[in-house]
């Protein structure tokens, strides 16, 4: 499944079965479809004209002397590799900073990530990036990896799951994904674009997913994929509320007994705070915390290459959870049942609740159940859901994808067990918290990505090569919902960014900044669409972030269309909106 745009200056040619792309379709030329199953949401597919690179980048500023290098090396943060750059191993770091090489870049293994403050790779030549769980962000604004060679084979190619962090960019050759069940995420540009495997979900939540600029034989394609989420009023992408407290932690162990947080197996990594009010137990190999890590007794550390990204565990006192709900809200009669039951979006279930099989949806709303739950099958979603049982709750699949009904929960297991009250095994997206106050969270699975944050009496991840990130969660204060928006009466033909990108710097005739004060260049886009006026023009000075009191960016399906608004709030409660739509 590709949720997100899809351009190919010339064919779109997609193969086998279950394919769906959500998001735009467009192709200069043909769209050919062979097999079954395939959805286009929300459709249907659309002619183009031949159009350049939304964004683009020159291999010459990352060059020794190029303005990407030496703002780099101001910093300190330039690399040079001449000879071919080998990066193996289980949870590994890459250096921060910029690497330009001039040989094939091979970078292979389970839980390989960027050190904090980001990576980018340049290569004249190949790229190829290969294990599960990786992660990276990028040092260069939004890339990551750019292959200048060219060559009608791969020039970046990645197989299994993973966070991009920011644009695959190869302008002359072609970028390959491949896998089974794998969650890659990023942006993906280049000349030709090949997607194969099966149950792939390739993401990327706003802007063009794959982009292929091939006028010759070049063509997007997508064989074997599979993958479903549902038609929602009202979808919140992001949203940001300044002076709001968030969630520090993704992991966290209350009971002052034994085992409260226990990572097991090899190459896990936590992208995220932990805490244990006992101890923080690691057996295995190469696991990674990149973020707090505390517990109240000393940690227990087993085993080869683990390592604690922002420093050594620290000591603290026994704690309570930093965000709790409370059983009886939820059951019938409860105060959060009971605008639930209001609106129409509270369900009950008396007895064991299971779905299975692929690419089921789960009804919108709170669900309360008096017994175990049990989902099974690849590519589970419920949007706006919360799940509520007094018993345990049992997931299991690839490619599951949540967002929370009641904010900031997605799950609350209330069994009291020493064992598993909350089990989740491979790759998927919580949307929220994960809440078992009386028993056992337990996350497993090979190379599995999870989204999310998870509070229980016990944790215990298990398996290997698994990548934990932590989501936004408000605890004093969560965004205000946002009623469903109403299209604009004049359609914009194309999607139009929310973000224009900020022009790169010029290298002449700027003096080198000191290495404390040197921003790294962001990109400057290739073009700038002219029959594609912004339905409200933007300030030409517009105001930090931090100046506004929220943001939020929302995706709302009416019929056939999709609106997309951003809304900013000032604090002197004026609403700032803009919005378009892709018929």
């Amino acid at each position: 499944m590709i949720r997100g745009g899809v351009h190919s200056n010339n064919e779109i040619k997609i193969s086998g079965s279950g394919a769906r792309v959500e998001g735009v379709m467009e192709a200069v030329d043909t769209i050919t479809i062979v097999g079954s199953g395939f959805v286009l949401d929300p459709g249907p597919s659309q002619e183009c004209e031949v159009e350049d690179y939304p964004i683009s980048w020159e291999i010459a500023d990352f060059a020794p002397g190029g303005a990407y290098a030496a703002a780099a090396e101001a910093q300190g943060k330039y690399y040079v590799h001449t000879s071919r750059w080998k990066f193996r191993g289980s949870s590994e770091v890459i250096p921060a900073g910029l690497h330009y090489c001039t040989n094939k870049v091979d970078i292979s293994g389970s839980g390989v990530s960027s050190a904090a403050g980001g990576v980018t790779i340049v290569s004249t030549d190949v790229i190829d990036i290969s294990g599960s769980g990786i992660s990276f962000e990028p040092y260069v604004e939004g890339l990551t990896f750019f292959s200048s060679k060219t060559s009608t084979g791969d020039v970046i190619s990645m197989s299994g799951s993973g966070n991009a962090g920011g644009t695959a960019f190869a302008p002359n050759g072609q970028i390959s994904l491949t896998g089974s069940g794998a969650h890659v995420i990023g942006a993906f540009l280049a000349d030709q674009v090949r997607v194969t495997g099966s149950g792939q979900l390739i993401e990327l939540l706003e802007g063009i997913a794959l982009d292929s600029d091939g006028i010759g034989q070049g063509s997007a394609m997508v064989e074997e994929g599979g993958y479903q989420i549902p038609d929602v009023p009202l979808h919140l992408l992001s949203g940001m509320i300044n002076g709001s407290e968030t969630l520090d932690f993704a992991l966290w162990g209350n009971t002052t007994g034994t085992n409260g947080l226990y990572l097991t197996g090899s190459g896990h990594r936590v992208n995220g705070g932990v805490h244990s009010n006992n101890e923080l137990e690691l057996t295995g190999s190469g696991h990674v915390i990149n973020g707090l890590a505390e517990s109240v007794d000393e940690e227990r550390v087993v085993g080869s290459g683990h390592q604690f990204l922002q420093g050594d565990p620290t000591r603290c006192g026994v704690q309570d959870y930093p965000i709790t709900w409370s059983l009886a809200d939820f059951a019938p009669g409860g105060s959060v049942a009971a605008q639930a039951a209001a609106e129409g979006m509270y369900h009950y279930h008396d007895d064991d609740w299971r779905v299975s099989g692929a690419d089921q949806v789960i009804p919108a709303g709170l669900h309360y159940c008096t017994d175990k739950v049990d989902f099974s099958g690849a590519r589970l979603t419920g949007h706006n859901v919360t799940i509520v049982s007094e018993d345990e709750i049992d997931i299991s699949g690839a490619g599951g994808d949540f967002s929370p009904y009641v904010p900031g929960l997605a799950f609350f297991a209330n069994k009291s067990t020493n064992v598993d009250a909350f089990s989740m095994s491979g790759a998927g997206n919580t949307g929220g918290t994960v809440y078992a106050p009386n028993g056992r969270i337990h996350l497993t699975g090979s190379g599995a990505t999870i989204n999310g944050a998870f509070l229980g009496n016990k944790v215990r991840i298990s398996g290997s090569g698994m990548t934990i990130n932590l989501i936004t969660v408000y605890i004093d204060g969560e965004p205000t919902p946002v009623p469903t928006c109403t299209p604009t009466d004049t359609p914009t033909p194309t999607f139009t960014p929310t973000n224009t990108p900020l022009p790169s710097p010029t290298p002449t005739n700027t003096p080198t900044p000191e290495p404390d004060d040197t921003p790294v260049p962001t990109p400057t886009p290739s073009h700038t669409p002219t029959e594609t006026p912004s339905p409200t023009a933007e300030p030409t000075d517009e105001p930090s972030l931090e100046s506004y009191d929220a943001v939020f960016d929302i995706r709302s399906k009416v019929g056939g269309t999709t609106v997309n608004v951003r809304v900013k709030r000032y604090s002197n409660e004026e609403l700032e909106i803009r919005s378009w739509h892709v018929d």
